[in-house]
Protein backbone atom coordinates (compact mmCIF):
# COMPACT_ATOMS: atom_id res chain seq x y z
CA UNK A 1 0.00 0.00 0.00
CA UNK A 2 1.26 3.72 -1.24
CA UNK A 3 1.83 6.35 1.57
CA UNK A 4 3.50 9.94 1.68
CA UNK A 5 6.56 10.02 0.91
CA UNK A 6 9.16 13.19 0.50
CA UNK A 7 11.68 14.52 -2.00
CA UNK A 8 13.77 16.70 -0.22
CA UNK A 9 16.24 18.89 -1.37
CA UNK A 10 19.47 18.97 0.99
CA UNK A 11 20.90 22.19 -0.48
CA UNK A 12 24.75 22.79 0.98
CA UNK A 13 25.34 18.84 0.22
CA UNK A 14 23.59 18.85 -3.51
CA UNK A 15 21.28 15.92 -2.63
CA UNK A 16 17.98 15.06 -3.10
CA UNK A 17 16.65 13.31 -0.06
CA UNK A 18 14.00 10.55 -0.29
CA UNK A 19 12.44 10.14 3.21
CA UNK A 20 9.78 8.12 4.82
CA UNK A 21 8.31 10.44 7.22
CA UNK A 22 6.07 7.39 8.76
CA UNK A 23 9.12 5.56 9.31
CA UNK A 24 11.05 8.37 10.06
CA UNK A 25 14.41 7.71 7.85
CA UNK A 26 15.76 8.77 5.02
CA UNK A 27 15.34 6.13 2.43
CA UNK A 28 17.82 7.24 -0.61
CA UNK A 29 20.59 10.28 -1.01
CA UNK A 30 20.50 10.96 -4.79
CA UNK A 31 23.51 13.34 -5.87
CA UNK A 32 22.53 15.93 -7.62
CA UNK A 33 24.94 17.06 -10.95
CA UNK A 34 26.02 20.10 -9.51
CA UNK A 35 25.95 23.18 -6.94
CA UNK A 36 23.17 23.93 -6.10
CA UNK A 37 19.74 22.77 -6.19
CA UNK A 38 16.89 25.24 -3.82
CA UNK A 39 13.45 23.57 -5.02
CA UNK A 40 12.18 20.44 -6.09
CA UNK A 41 8.63 19.50 -8.14
CA UNK A 42 7.23 16.19 -8.40
CA UNK A 43 5.37 14.68 -11.47
CA UNK A 44 3.01 12.43 -9.83
CA UNK A 45 1.86 10.99 -13.19
CA UNK A 46 5.37 9.99 -13.88
CA UNK A 47 6.67 9.46 -10.86
CA UNK A 48 9.64 12.08 -11.90
CA UNK A 49 10.83 14.96 -9.40
CA UNK A 50 12.85 17.92 -11.10
CA UNK A 51 15.72 19.98 -9.05
CA UNK A 52 16.48 22.84 -11.39
CA UNK A 53 20.02 23.83 -10.41
CA UNK A 54 20.57 27.43 -9.55
CA UNK A 55 24.21 27.80 -9.13
CA UNK A 56 26.38 28.99 -5.99
CA UNK A 57 24.79 32.51 -5.81
CA UNK A 58 22.59 33.76 -3.40
CA UNK A 59 19.36 35.53 -4.77
CA UNK A 60 20.44 38.51 -6.62
CA UNK A 61 24.00 38.52 -5.44
CA UNK A 62 27.12 37.32 -7.92
CA UNK A 63 28.24 34.20 -8.47
CA UNK A 64 28.28 31.32 -11.23
CA UNK A 65 24.55 30.89 -12.81
CA UNK A 66 23.08 27.17 -12.82
CA UNK A 67 21.65 26.33 -16.18
CA UNK A 68 20.47 22.97 -15.67
CA UNK A 69 17.24 20.77 -14.38
CA UNK A 70 18.35 16.90 -12.45
CA UNK A 71 15.76 14.37 -12.88
CA UNK A 72 15.40 12.26 -10.57
CA UNK A 73 13.12 8.80 -11.04
CA UNK A 74 11.24 8.67 -7.31
CA UNK A 75 10.56 4.75 -8.20
CA UNK A 76 14.17 3.77 -8.24
CA UNK A 77 15.67 6.72 -6.58
CA UNK A 78 18.65 7.27 -9.09
CA UNK A 79 18.79 10.73 -11.12
CA UNK A 80 18.09 9.72 -14.49
CA UNK A 81 18.77 12.51 -16.96
CA UNK A 82 19.83 16.50 -16.76
CA UNK A 83 18.09 18.87 -18.45
CA UNK A 84 20.28 21.88 -20.10
CA UNK A 85 18.54 25.42 -20.38
CA UNK A 86 19.63 28.55 -21.94
CA UNK A 87 23.15 30.00 -20.88
CA UNK A 88 22.70 31.95 -17.45
CA UNK A 89 19.01 30.82 -16.67
CA UNK A 90 19.96 30.83 -13.07
CA UNK A 91 16.71 28.26 -12.40
CA UNK A 92 14.83 28.06 -9.23
CA UNK A 93 11.41 27.33 -8.46
CA UNK A 94 9.25 24.42 -10.91
CA UNK A 95 5.77 23.35 -11.06
CA UNK A 96 5.17 20.46 -13.26
CA UNK A 97 2.37 20.20 -15.54
CA UNK A 98 -0.44 17.23 -16.32
CA UNK A 99 1.15 16.98 -19.64
CA UNK A 100 4.36 16.23 -18.43
CA UNK A 101 5.98 19.81 -19.14
CA UNK A 102 7.47 22.19 -16.73
CA UNK A 103 7.52 25.49 -15.73
CA UNK A 104 10.28 26.95 -14.16
CA UNK A 105 11.61 30.73 -13.17
CA UNK A 106 14.73 31.46 -14.72
CA UNK A 107 15.82 34.11 -12.53
CA UNK A 108 19.44 35.30 -15.06
CA UNK A 109 16.66 35.46 -17.83
CA UNK A 110 14.35 37.64 -15.94
CA UNK A 111 11.69 35.28 -17.06
CA UNK A 112 9.55 31.87 -16.39
CA UNK A 113 10.61 29.28 -18.79
CA UNK A 114 8.12 26.36 -20.48
CA UNK A 115 10.31 23.84 -20.63
CA UNK A 116 9.39 20.08 -22.37
CA UNK A 117 10.65 16.83 -20.53
CA UNK A 118 13.43 16.84 -22.86
CA UNK A 119 14.54 20.07 -22.06
CA UNK A 120 13.62 21.99 -25.22
CA UNK A 121 12.33 25.16 -24.15
CA UNK A 122 8.52 25.51 -25.27
CA UNK A 123 8.10 29.42 -24.29
CA UNK A 124 9.88 32.21 -22.89
CA UNK A 125 7.52 34.40 -20.63
CA UNK A 126 9.28 37.72 -19.26
CA UNK A 127 8.88 38.94 -15.70
CA UNK A 128 10.77 42.22 -16.15
CA UNK A 129 12.63 41.20 -12.77
CA UNK A 130 15.44 39.23 -11.99
CA UNK A 131 14.75 37.77 -9.14
CA UNK A 132 11.38 36.50 -9.82
CA UNK A 133 12.35 33.27 -7.15
CA UNK A 134 9.45 31.85 -6.48
CA UNK A 135 6.14 30.23 -8.53
CA UNK A 136 2.82 28.97 -8.16
CA UNK A 137 0.49 27.99 -10.92
CA UNK A 138 -3.13 28.07 -10.95
CA UNK A 139 -4.82 24.49 -11.62
CA UNK A 140 -6.51 25.59 -15.19
CA UNK A 141 -2.76 26.42 -15.77
CA UNK A 142 -3.81 30.07 -17.02
CA UNK A 143 -2.09 32.05 -15.32
CA UNK A 144 1.16 31.79 -13.35
CA UNK A 145 2.48 34.01 -10.05
CA UNK A 146 5.96 35.13 -9.41
CA UNK A 147 7.26 36.32 -6.20
CA UNK A 148 10.21 38.86 -6.92
CA UNK A 149 12.19 39.24 -4.13
CA UNK A 150 13.62 42.44 -4.66
CA UNK A 151 12.39 45.05 -5.47
CA UNK A 152 9.40 43.09 -3.78
CA UNK A 153 6.66 42.69 -6.48
CA UNK A 154 4.14 39.84 -7.56
CA UNK A 155 3.88 39.19 -11.27
CA UNK A 156 1.06 37.69 -13.26
CA UNK A 157 1.88 35.69 -16.18
CA UNK A 158 -1.42 34.87 -18.93
CA UNK A 159 -0.10 32.11 -19.96
CA UNK A 160 -2.48 32.00 -22.67
CA UNK A 161 -1.51 35.41 -24.01
CA UNK A 162 1.86 36.17 -22.74
CA UNK A 163 0.47 39.50 -21.00
CA UNK A 164 1.94 40.26 -17.46
CA UNK A 165 0.97 42.23 -14.68
CA UNK A 166 2.97 43.40 -12.51
CA UNK A 167 2.42 44.31 -8.66
CA UNK A 168 4.55 46.34 -6.76
CA UNK A 169 5.20 45.79 -2.93
CA UNK A 170 7.39 48.69 -1.76
CA UNK A 171 9.27 46.01 0.42
CA UNK A 172 11.49 42.80 0.09
CA UNK A 173 8.88 40.04 -0.20
CA UNK A 174 9.90 36.14 -0.09
CA UNK A 175 7.79 32.65 -1.00
CA UNK A 176 4.15 32.74 -2.36
CA UNK A 177 1.55 30.33 -1.75
CA UNK A 178 -2.65 29.91 -3.55
CA UNK A 179 -5.54 30.01 -1.61
CA UNK A 180 -7.38 26.33 -1.72
CA UNK A 181 -10.38 27.94 -3.99
CA UNK A 182 -7.14 30.22 -6.44
CA UNK A 183 -8.70 33.63 -5.75
CA UNK A 184 -5.31 34.90 -4.13
CA UNK A 185 -1.36 34.82 -3.27
CA UNK A 186 -0.07 35.04 0.04
CA UNK A 187 3.48 36.70 0.33
CA UNK A 188 6.09 37.31 3.08
CA UNK A 189 7.02 41.08 3.73
CA UNK A 190 11.20 40.57 4.61
CA UNK A 191 11.48 43.61 6.22
CA UNK A 192 8.50 43.93 8.48
CA UNK A 193 6.26 40.86 10.62
CA UNK A 194 3.40 40.54 8.01
CA UNK A 195 2.44 39.30 5.04
CA UNK A 196 0.23 40.56 2.22
CA UNK A 197 -3.30 39.34 0.72
CA UNK A 198 -2.98 39.22 -2.72
CA UNK A 199 -6.58 39.06 -5.15
CA UNK A 200 -5.73 37.23 -8.61
CA UNK A 201 -5.42 37.31 -11.33
CA UNK A 202 -6.42 41.26 -10.92
CA UNK A 203 -3.58 41.97 -8.19
CA UNK A 204 -5.41 43.75 -5.99
CA UNK A 205 -4.60 43.78 -2.70
CA UNK A 206 -6.75 42.63 -0.44
CA UNK A 207 -5.63 43.23 3.20
CA UNK A 208 -1.88 43.34 5.15
CA UNK A 209 -1.86 40.86 7.71
CA UNK A 210 0.64 41.47 10.48
CA UNK A 211 2.28 38.40 12.46
CA UNK A 212 4.61 37.58 15.32
CA UNK A 213 7.83 38.01 13.48
CA UNK A 214 8.70 38.58 10.12
CA UNK A 215 7.05 35.33 8.20
CA UNK A 216 8.54 33.32 5.14
CA UNK A 217 6.92 30.45 3.28
CA UNK A 218 3.19 29.81 3.96
CA UNK A 219 0.91 26.66 3.04
CA UNK A 220 -3.21 27.44 2.74
CA UNK A 221 -5.20 24.73 4.84
CA UNK A 222 -8.56 23.47 3.37
CA UNK A 223 -10.41 26.27 6.13
CA UNK A 224 -8.63 29.30 4.44
CA UNK A 225 -6.19 29.62 7.17
CA UNK A 226 -2.43 29.75 6.51
CA UNK A 227 0.18 27.96 8.32
CA UNK A 228 3.32 30.31 7.93
CA UNK A 229 6.88 29.54 8.81
CA UNK A 230 8.77 31.96 10.85
CA UNK A 231 12.53 31.98 10.24
CA UNK A 232 13.54 34.08 12.65
CA UNK A 233 12.07 32.90 15.88
CA UNK A 234 11.72 29.47 14.73
CA UNK A 235 8.27 28.96 15.07
CA UNK A 236 4.84 28.05 12.39
CA UNK A 237 2.10 29.39 13.38
CA UNK A 238 -1.87 29.18 12.21
CA UNK A 239 -3.11 33.20 11.25
CA UNK A 240 -6.54 33.73 9.76
CA UNK A 241 -5.37 35.84 6.72
CA UNK A 242 -8.79 37.30 7.25
CA UNK A 243 -9.31 38.47 10.90
CA UNK A 244 -5.50 38.48 11.01
CA UNK A 245 -5.79 36.43 13.61
CA UNK A 246 -2.95 34.09 14.90
CA UNK A 247 -4.43 31.18 16.57
CA UNK A 248 -2.08 28.33 17.47
CA UNK A 249 1.96 28.22 17.91
CA UNK A 250 4.72 25.77 17.62
CA UNK A 251 8.25 25.82 18.16
CA UNK A 252 10.39 24.14 15.53
CA UNK A 253 13.79 23.63 14.90
CA UNK A 254 15.87 26.62 13.55
CA UNK A 255 15.45 28.30 10.23
CA UNK A 256 12.42 27.02 8.50
CA UNK A 257 12.29 26.88 5.01
CA UNK A 258 9.46 25.13 3.11
CA UNK A 259 5.55 24.56 4.82
CA UNK A 260 3.81 21.53 2.96
CA UNK A 261 0.84 19.94 3.58
CA UNK A 262 0.32 16.35 3.18
CA UNK A 263 -2.34 15.27 0.56
CA UNK A 264 -4.80 14.11 3.70
CA UNK A 265 -5.28 17.53 4.76
CA UNK A 266 -3.92 16.35 8.10
CA UNK A 267 -0.36 16.44 8.32
CA UNK A 268 2.54 19.55 7.41
CA UNK A 269 6.14 18.93 6.69
CA UNK A 270 8.22 21.49 7.14
CA UNK A 271 12.22 21.87 6.45
CA UNK A 272 14.27 23.40 9.18
CA UNK A 273 18.11 23.66 7.47
CA UNK A 274 19.49 25.20 10.76
CA UNK A 275 18.57 21.84 12.64
CA UNK A 276 18.95 19.61 9.86
CA UNK A 277 15.53 17.88 9.98
CA UNK A 278 11.93 17.81 8.77
CA UNK A 279 9.36 18.48 10.95
CA UNK A 280 6.08 16.51 10.70
CA UNK A 281 2.92 18.51 12.37
CA UNK A 282 -0.62 17.18 13.35
CA UNK A 283 -2.93 20.13 12.43
CA UNK A 284 -5.78 19.37 14.93
CA UNK A 285 -4.54 20.65 17.06
CA UNK A 286 -1.24 21.98 15.79
CA UNK A 287 1.36 20.09 17.65
CA UNK A 288 4.85 18.23 16.55
CA UNK A 289 4.48 14.87 15.84
CA UNK A 290 8.34 13.88 14.82
CA UNK A 291 11.59 14.70 13.29
CA UNK A 292 13.49 13.32 10.49
CA UNK A 293 17.21 13.67 10.35
CA UNK A 294 17.96 15.53 6.72
CA UNK A 295 21.66 16.47 6.52
CA UNK A 296 22.68 18.92 4.36
CA UNK A 297 20.51 21.92 4.75
CA UNK A 298 16.88 20.81 3.82
CA UNK A 299 14.90 23.14 1.86
CA UNK A 300 12.95 23.01 -1.26
CA UNK A 301 10.33 20.28 0.00
CA UNK A 302 7.30 18.02 -2.02
CA UNK A 303 5.45 15.19 -1.61
CA UNK A 304 4.66 11.79 -3.12
CA UNK A 305 3.26 8.54 -3.03
CA UNK A 306 5.64 5.73 -2.63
Amino acid sequence: MSRTHLAVVAKAAARLLLVDPQRGEVVRAVELSGTTGHEVAVDARSGLAYVPIYGDAVVGGPGRDGRTIDVVDLRVGERVATLTLPRGSRPHAAVANPDGSLYVTAEGLAAVLHVDSDGTVRRRLGTGNRQSHMLVVDAARSHAYTCDVDPGSITALDLSTGRRTVLPLGTVANRISLSPDESHVFVADQQQPRLVVVEVPSLRVARWVDLPSVGFATAALGDGRLLVGLRETSKVVVVDPWTGRAAEAVEVPDMPEAVVLDPDGERAYVTCSGGEVVLVLGLDPLRELGTVDCPGGPDGLATYEG
